[in-house]
């Protein structure tokens, strides 16, 4: 169980890091509009009150603040909130990843998906399928929604200890009258990546009149995809200026491992200058011995997605005070995700272990038999099993790998909520369910069907030869052309994957509760009681087909194996707000979980709001987080993948003695491409001993309002994390391995030599990796803090309207961490650390004019660079430059009816910076934080009826 913190403990902590807010310039809080004597409810709190700036830091962004941002999305709203740091998941990451495909979450203060709490209208959704911690955004429909409030304060005593990075409350409309039709394109102006919007919006019933409402929306949207070929920064693995190199050995023609190395019969230094097959193959010097295969000139770098949802509502109107309702949310996502044409060698077989693969002497392909040219001074045999070519091809002929990911997630509730023998209260029956599949259409390859054994003689001991198509004797396909005639690309079509390979479904069933009323008056105001309960049930499936946990999948990561759990938790909490003196106010709050896996903890959270005038608010909270890890954190099966790098393994490169390298990159004697410029092997996956996260956190800052024009706030925020869940990419423990084994010392290493696997090479008789274990773990402590600062100011109204300036960042004093092995705390702001980059600054600075029915809005959106994952060429870390883009909006509403709203995304058409990270298919640029679309033009109308 958790310690608490003492009270007096918390307090203490609060008014001491008020000192540090206050001491900052305060740059925009969007204030929600609550009218003279309206009690409500605020993100954060179940006590009613009328104020709506309470003790704890909200950010609220208004349907019409929605609308002038031009998101159709969850995620690109958030994209935009200055709170929402970075280390998230968005849906173009999952391109390659074939653990969360179409998943995008939230990362408040960039502590990850897993610790941001999502909400639809104050209650929990199903998590994703695939992911088992967080919520897909994609599944909220935007056009649904009233506001949106951000509580940047985590731990919630409220809504669940496990929000540690704080929550994000999506509220729809609950009394909407009409209809509302609406259109929208958006076209890039490079190619690729437009998109259609339409949505349906319709409400019938005046609660106060009618006694009943009911409201339904249908959205729905279309993105193309964008080609890494559409986008110059981001269309080749090689950029030599930078010393960047991702080229593959698995080329087509396909390369060849002799006695000298690896050899192509079709390399510039036999041909004359002919070349590979550029652009997608080729030498990268005059005198190369091999090709290379440039996979990034053929992924797509943004996913084509398809996506449609409709919410209803229903409330009725028992009496004045008190009321029934319904919702039922249903969404539908479709994403397609293409990467690089399956790699065919020893180096990605995985049933036949490093088994080679071999083309024969006798086949009519094999080099100098007369269609594919000969190697001159290679001999025929001098390969390392006589009379078998041992090839390194890219299946090219089987076109892009190829993965559809369908979402379907419903969620039903029925509730009850009003006021009686004087209390507030509200309560709920939900289920929620998400339910995934993962196809494959194209470009995958079953490994038992592309690679057969048998007949091969001399048979070299410790493996079993593996040819492609027709047991070495005259195979259909030939690897050393791009082209295939009818019968080797009947034999590639027979060995496609054309199936369902992956099942999820994640279900949760809650009942909640919440009362709240006054209890009697203190000399300073009335003392104030909430108290609430939940009860809920978890389930997760994740089921693989048999191809795919058998592992039957060549150059695809191995055998993925089923994760299936529950678990129950029931929780209590209760909550005081008391009035010391005037115009100051306690927060007392604690919550109890029992989790039927983990046990019981108790946390409390204490917090004050103290305004001595009416311009000003002062406010701080402290408290403590829980966080117990994910099923499929516990649960998901151990499976094989490649790093995304290519990497020199030291234990074989080193293995001639100091300075003597095996991995010399012209391609020499030893050079061996399953440990010289190599996807070196990681295993990924859950792990049932681990422990929960725990925290412990404090806010303080202030609001003032000096006059009703002008809004200025800060709210420091500090987040210390104990046992830290997560992965740390197998790319980074390679790096660092790499680094120690070199001497190297870097500010952001950390050494993780406990998780390299070795083996000695049966072939060469060498030392070499087996595989780097990257499954989640406990991985880090890690202490966050920093200032969220906003302003707001309208100007006077003059004859050519209104005015409004604002302006919402973010700045990150500090995010330290220290893993495993490491003694000491490291300072990771401003670094690419373990998780990904840490930015020191974000905003959104914003200029609104509205004039009548005309309306006008210009957004600056910029965040500070950082230096890079990887050195330049002269071995020191590069600096990745800051990013800033503007957006532009106008709106014109003509007859009170029609709306027309032209836009401009990225107005100065701002490519991502550069960035050498090696974590993601796409190159050239940092994913998390760069979008690829580039200038975007954007046109909505619609039309509203009573």
């Amino acid at each position: 169980m958790f310690k608490e913190v003492p009270i007096a403990r918390c307090l203490r902590l609060a008014f001491s890091g008020g000192v540090a807010g206050l001491a900052l310039a305060a740059l925009p809080a969007l204030a929600q509009d609550v009218q003279r004597g309206e009690r409500v409810e605020v993100t954060g709190s179940s006590i009613k009150r009328i104020d709506a700036e309470t003790a704890l830091p909200v950010t609220v962004i208004k349907r019409e603040d929605l609308d002038k941002l031009g998101v159709t999305t969850a995620a690109e709203l958030l994209d935009r909130i200055s709170s929402n740091n970075g280390q998230g998941y968005n849906a173009t990451l999952a391109i390659g990843d074939a653990g969360r495909p179409g998943f995008s979450g939230a990362s408040l203060r960039g502590l990850g998906s897993t610790n941001t709490l999502i909400l639809l209208n104050g209650r929990r959704l199903a998590v994703y399928a695939f992911d088992g911690g967080g919520v897909n955004l994609t599944s909220i429909p935007i056009a649904a929604l009233e506001r949106v409030e951000i509580l940047r304060d985590g731990a919630s005593a409220i809504y669940g200890t496990d929000a540690i990075a704080g929550v994000i409350n999506f509220i729809t409309r609950k009394d909407y009258q009409g209809g509302t039709i609406e259109a929208g394109y958006y076209s890039t102006d490079s190619k690729g990546g437009n998109s259609r919007t339409g949505t349906v919006t319709l409400g019938y019933g005046d609660l106060a009149k009618n006694g009943f409402n009911v409201f339904g929306v249908f959205d729905y949207r279309k993105q193309d995809a964008i080609a890494a070929n559409q986008r110059t920064f981001a269309n080749t693995a090689f950029i030599p200026s930078e010393g960047f190199n991702r080229l593959s050995s698995n080329s087509v023609p396909a390369n060849i491992l002799t006695s000298a190395g690896l050899q192509n019969p079709y390399a510039n230094k036999y041909q004359g200058g002919r070349g590979c097959n550029p652009p997608t193959s080729f030498g990268i010097t005059p005198t190369d011995a091999r090709c290379r295969f440039d996979y990034a000139s053929v992924i797509d770098i943004f996913n084509p997605t398809e996506s449609a949802s409709a919410l209803f509502r229903a409330t009725v109107q028992l009496n004045a005070n008190n009321q029934l309702f319904a919702e039922y949310l249903h969404s539908e996502n479709r994403s397609k995700f293409r990467i690089s044409p399956t790699p065919v060698s020893e180096s990605t077989t995985f049933n036949t272990g490093t088994d080679r693969v071999l083309y024969p002497k006798s086949g009519k392909y094999y080099p100098g038999n007369g269609i594919t040219p000969a190697i001159p001074g290679i001999a025929a045999d001098s390969g390392p099993v006589p009379g078998f070519a041992d090839i390194f091809w890219r299946s090219l002929s089987a076109g892009p790998r190829t993965d559809v990911a369908k979402e379907k997630a419903d969620r039903g509730l029925i509730g009850a909520e009003g006021s009686g023998f004087g209390w507030d209260y509200n309560v709920g029956l939900m289920r929620t369910e998400d339910r995934v599949t993962d196809s494959y259409v194209d470009g995958y390859l079953s490994e038992s069907r592309l690679l057969r054994t048998g007949g091969l003689t001399p048979k070299q001991p410790g493996y079993s030869a593996a040819v492609i198509a027709g047991g070495g004797i005259n195979p259909a396909i030939n690897p050393f052309s791009v082209a295939q005639d009818a019968a080797g690309q009947a034999a590639i079509e027979a060995a496609k994957i054309n199936q369902v390979v992956r099942v999820g479904k994640s279900t949760r069933d809650s009942i909640d509760g919440r009362a709240s009323r006054e209890i009697f008056n203190l000399p300073a105001g009335p003392l104030a009681i909430a108290v609430g309960g939940e009860f809920r049930r978890e389930k997760y499936d994740d089921v693989p087909a048999p191809i795919f946990s058998s592992g039957d999948l060549i150059g695809s990561g191995g055998d993925l194996q089923p994760a299936q759990g529950s678990r129950r938790v029931a929780a209590a909490f209760t909550e005081l707000n008391i009035p010391i003196i005037k115009n100051l106010e306690a927060g007392l709050a604690a919550r109890f979980d029992h989790y039927s896996d983990f046990g019981n903890t108790t946390n409390p959270k204490v917090s004050l709001r103290w305004q001595p005038t009416t311009q000003l608010l002062i406010r701080g909270s402290a408290g403590t987080g829980f966080r117990a890890p994910t099923l499929p954190e516990l649960f998901t099966g151990v499976t094989q993948t490649n790093s995304g790098g290519a990497y020199d393994d030291p234990l074989f490169d080193s293995s001639n003695g100091p300075g003597k390298s095996r991995c010399n990159d012209n391609g020499g004697a030893q050079f061996n491409p399953n440990f010289c410029n190599a996807q070196l092997k990681i295993k990924q996956g859950g792990n049932p001993k681990l422990d929960p996260e725990k925290s412990h956190q404090y806010s303080a800052g202030f609001v003032l309002e000096p006059t009703r024009d002008v809004t200025f706030g800060a709210d420091y925020f500090y987040v210390k994390q104990r046992q830290q869940i997560g992965i740390i990419n197998g790319d980074t423990k390679i790096t660092d391995y790499i680094d120690k084994f070199n001497a190297v010392t870097r500010t952001s290493s950390s050494i993780y030599s406990g998780d390299i696997a070795t083996k000695v090479d049966p072939f060469s008789g060498v030392t070499v990796i087996d595989f780097v274990s990257s499954t989640f773990a406990n991985v880090a402590e890690q202490i966050t803090k920093g200032v969220d600062i906003s302003a707001r100011y309208r100007l006077p109204k003059t004859e050519f309207g209104q005015f409004t300036a604002g302006i919402e960042s973010t700045y990150l004093i500090s995010s330290k961490s220290r893993t495993k092995g490491q003694p000491n705390f490291t300072e990771n702001v401003g670094l690419y650390a373990i998780f990904g980059p840490v930015v020191r600054y974000k905003q959104l600075l914003s200029l609104a004019w509205d004039y009548g029915p005309y309306n006008a809005a210009l957004y600056y959106n910029y965040q500070t660079g950082y230096a890079d994952e990887n050195v330049n060429p002269a071995g020191i870390l590069r600096r990745v430059g800051p990013y800033e883009t503007f957006d532009i909006t106008g709106s014109y509403t003509a007859f009170k009816a029609i709306k027309v709203t032209l836009g401009i995304r990225n107005l100065i058409d701002r490519n991502p910076p550069y960035s050498n990270q090696n974590q993601y298919f796409q190159v050239g640029y940092d994913p998390t934080i760069g979008d690829p679309h580039g200038r975007t033009y954007y046109a909505r109308v619609s039309y509203t009826f009573k």
